[in-house]
């Protein structure tokens, strides 16, 4: 009878073992599941409230941060501001190694202080064709895949993330990115879009010019007005002139049109911008351009009547059709992201001597030292001798000291204003960006953010970045969170097994 009874008994122990166990492991279980539940959520409720605050940029130059300075002037910005910046392509999974490390955590970083000024999305044109013309519906911007739009009251600028936010430096032909200028980019594109000033630009027309569809497109894109000036008798350049283009005529200007300019230049009211192209063609092979010559010598300036002609093969490019790479000057280098240009069929442009200390000039675009310039009037094309041993290509005349700003950019070829040229080259196109830039520089808005280019940083973790709020916080989340989390489950657990 006794050995029944603790069979019984063993049998009953078991089942009540057997039954702790299985309540155990439901309750530890559950218990996780629990954790994992609740360390979910508030990793949603965090990044979607805290994220911006919560996130640190400990790299030894913050490439991954706006400076005080830009989030100061985002949020004097009105709060109904909208801003939109559009990535023409999908976001990178990982964008190790590519540009966009240094652009796209940048980006998160300014919308997410903005207050809602600024909003930030990628979308891929091929995906979502409908977005291009959304953004910019007259198509004045010329947008195209893998650039970024930035648009703001109807007014719309692009920006190229491989030429436009980064210095580089030339090594053996070869380009290294050396600074990244992404948050200025982009902020003062956006100072650029707010500003309230306006401008007209001038065609001269009526001397056989060039067409200049392309230029206007750029000019739309910056909300500018574009407008014919015709060479009337008397001529006077408008009070409202921003900036006066002469896009490669076939004849030079009359006598009236040169007293005109020359006046324009010596006593404008609003600063004066000049951009001359005299590239060679078949209807000027001729033309002296005496007259607009004259005009150009107000600013140390003259454009000759010869071919450019490369004789080192690096510059080469085609030269049965005279076109040649060119390189930027050390002063204008800046101007696009490589320092090399292309021209084709160009006169050389001369620095003359200076009719006063006020007047200044400085090469734009030089060859090499083995160009040589082809006398067009003889008829075997017979070179002829130079004694600046680089020829320019183009240069720039200005005004020094005066209170009038003066500045004159004269090109001897006709690739960066021309139709013929700008139309068939891609948007990334060094020239493109070369006159986009220059462009840029005479309408930047008087109040200008002068944000510091960062130098491009290894990642690695800089201590001296932690300061003492960074490291409150996150002490905070390691010190105190964590464990009493953990103390919390080993409570609860505790609890339910003493019951058991």
């Amino acid at each position: 009878m006794s050995t029944n009874n603790n069979k019984v008994k063993n049998k009953n122990s078991k089942k009540i073992t057997n039954k702790r166990a299985s309540s155990l492991k439901v309750f530890s279980i559950t218990s996780v599941l629990i954790v994992l539940a609740i360390v979910l959520v508030l990793n949603i409720l965090l990044s979607q409230t805290l994220d911006t605050y919560l996130t640190f940029d400990l790299s030894s130059t913050s490439q991954n941060s706006v400076s005080e300075q830009t989030i100061e002037y985002i949020n004097s910005l009105p709060s109904d501001t909208n801003i939109r910046i559009v990535g023409l392509f999908t976001e990178p999974e990982s964008v190790t190694n590519t540009p966009y490390e240094y652009i796209i955590p940048m980006l998160k970083d300014l919308e997410g202080r903005s207050g809602g000024r600024v909003t930030v999305s990628y979308i891929d044109p091929d995906l979502n064709p409908s977005i291009i013309p959304e953004l910019d519906p007259k198509g004045v911007a010329n947008l195209s895949k893998e650039v970024y739009a930035v648009s703001c009251n109807g007014k719309i600028r692009v920006i190229d993330p491989y030429m436009d936010c980064f210095n580089y430096d030339q090594v053996n032909g070869l380009n290294y990115p050396i600074a990244n200028k992404s948050e200025a980019t982009f902020v003062n594109t956006i100072v650029s879009l707010l500003s309230e000033s306006h401008y007209k630009v001038y065609f001269l027309s009526g001397i056989q010019e060039a067409p200049h569809t392309y230029l206007d497109a750029i000019f739309a894109s910056m909300n500018i007005e574009t407008a014919d000036l015709p060479v009337t008798e008397p001529f006077v350049v408008p009070d409202d002139c921003s900036l006066l283009i002469i896009n490669n005529p076939d004849v030079d200007i009359s006598e009236s049109v040169q007293e005109g300019l020359k006046n324009y230049i010596k006593n404008g009211n609003n600063p004066v911008n000049i951009i001359c192209s005299l590239g060679l063609t078949q209807n000027n092979a001729n033309e002296n351009f005496e007259h607009l010559n004259n005009v150009l010598a107000e600013v140390n300036l003259s454009v000759g009547n010869n071919y450019v002609y490369e004789e080192n093969a690096d510059y080469i490019i085609n030269p049965e059709t005279f076109v040649f790479k060119g390189t930027l000057t050390d002063e204008y280098k800046d101007l696009n992201s490589a320092g090399i240009v292309v021209y084709q069929t160009a006169r050389p442009v001369f620095e003359v001597s200076r009719a006063s200390s006020s007047i200044g000039s400085s090469p734009l675009i030089t060859t090499s030292s083995n160009a040589t310039l082809l006398d067009l009037t003889s008829p075997e094309g017979e070179a002829v001798n130079v004694s600046n041993p680089y020829t320019n290509v183009a240069a720039t005349g200005y005004y020094v000291g005066t209170i009038n700003p003066v500045n004159v950019y004269v090109f001897g070829t006709c690739t960066f204003t021309s139709d013929l040229y700008l139309n068939q080259a891609s948007s990334n196109d060094y020239n493109i960006q070369t006159i986009r830039n220059i462009i840029s520089r005479m309408f930047t808005p008087e109040v200008n953010l002068d944000i510091p280019a960062k130098m491009i940083s290894d990642y690695s973790i800089d201590v001296r970045m932690v300061d003492a709020n960074k490291l409150s916080i996150v002490s905070v989340v390691f010190i105190a969170v964590i464990p009493i989390a953990f103390v919390i489950v080993a409570a609860l657990v505790y609890h339910k097994r003493s019951h058991l």
